[in-house]
C-alpha cells in the first residue's frame, strides 16, 4: 500500500502529523474520494509549516466553500487541517458571495479557530492593510478568474502578505487531460448564487507572474484529481506511476482519463527585493 499511496510513507516521514491519520475527521469519511483530498491539502500544508512553525500567524484564506457547508468540510477536511497543523492566531475568510458569507459565519464556530472572521470582499482588492497576513491560502480560487484579473489578484496577495509570507495556491492544471471531457464536466462550476467559469492554466505560467510580482518559488508540485472515471483508474495510475517514470501524458493518453495532474500546488514567498 505504501507504493501506491504516497501518504502513508509521509506519515512515517512526519510523525508529529501522525494524529491526523487517527483521528475523527478521517474516520468520518473513509472514502477514496475523502483520503485524496486529506492528501491533496496535507503535504502541502506541511512544507508551509516547516517554513512558519510558530502558533502566532495570522493567515488569510480565499472563498468560504468548505466552511459554508459542514458536509464540504467534512470531505476536504481543509478547515479542519488548517486549525490542527497551524492553530493560528487568527483567520480571516473573504468571499464575494453574501450568502456564501452568512452560512459561513453560522459554522465558523464548529472548527474551533482561536480568533475566526469571515467578510465578504473581492480578492482582486482585499479589504485588508498591507503586511497583515503571514500566509493565504487559495485552493483553486483564482482559477475561476481571468488571467488580467489573476494578476490583479497576486498584486493585492503581495501587498497584504508580511514580508517573507507565504502565498499557497492551488490552482487547476491545463496541461495532460481530455479537453472534451473537461468541456463538458468543468467548464463552469455553479456555487450559490454564481456560475463560475474555470480557466484552466499551465504551472509555468502562473509561477511567472508570481516571480514578476516579487514572489520566490520555495515549492511546487502536482496534486491528485477530485474525479475519476471508475473506481480502479485511480489504483492503476498511482502503480505504474511507483514502478515506472513514465511522463503524465503517456498514461492519460492509456487510460484516456485525468491523470494525477489535473491540480498543482506553488508555495511561493513574499521577498521584497524581488519585485521587478
Amino acid at each position: 500500500m505504501e507504493g501506491i499511496f504516497p501518504y502513508f510513507k509521509l506519515r512515517r516521514k512526519e510523525d508529529e502529523y501522525a494524529f491526523l491519520y487517527k483521528s475523527k475527521i478521517l474516520r468520518e469519511s473513509e472514502k477514496a474520494f475523502s483520503k485524496m483530498y486529506f492528501y491533496l491539502f496535507l503535504y502541502p500544508f506541511i512544507e508551509v509549516r516547516k517554513i512558519k512553525p510558530s502558533n502566532n500567524l495570522s493567515i488569510l484564506k480565499f472563498d468560504v466553500w468548505e466552511e459554508s457547508s459542514l458536509r464540504e468540510s467534512k470531505i476536504r477536511h481543509l478547515p479542519f487541517l488548517i486549525k490542527k497543523i497551524f492553530n493560528p492566531k487568527e483567520i480571516y475568510f473573504v468571499d464575494i458571495d453574501r450568502e456564501l458569507v452568512k452560512m459561513a459565519r453560522k459554522n465558523i464556530k464548529f472548527f474551533g479557530f482561536r480568533k475566526a472572521f469571515v467578510k465578504n470582499g473581492d480578492i482582486k482588492n482585499l479589504p485588508f492593510p498591507d503586511e497583515k497576513f503571514d500566509i493565504v491560502i487559495d485552493f483553486s480560487t483564482t482559477d475561476h478568474l481571468p488571467f488580467k484579473d489573476l494578476k490583479k489578484t497576486i498584486k493585492e496577495v503581495y501587498r497584504v502578505l508580511k514580508e517573507d509570507g507565504i502565498y499557497l495556491i492551488y490552482h487547476l492544471n491545463s496541461e495532460y487531460f481530455n479537453i472534451q471531457r473537461w468541456n463538458y464536466r468543468y467548464k463552469s462550476v455553479k456555487i450559490a448564487n454564481l456560475t463560475l467559469p474555470s480557466f484552466p492554466r499551465s504551472r509555468k505560467s502562473v509561477e511567472n507572474v508570481l516571480r514578476r510580482n516579487g514572489f520566490f518559488i520555495h515549492k511546487k508540485g502536482y496534486t491528485f484529481p477530485f474525479y475519476f472515471d471508475n473506481g480502479l483508474s485511480i489504483y492503476w495510475t498511482l502503480l505504474l506511476n511507483n514502478f515506472f517514470s513514465l511522463p503524465p501524458f503517456f498514461l492519460h493518453s492509456f487510460f484516456n482519463f485525468p491523470t494525477l495532474n489535473l491540480f498543482f500546488y506553488i508555495v511561493a514567498i513574499k521577498r521584497l527585493n524581488d519585485r521587478v
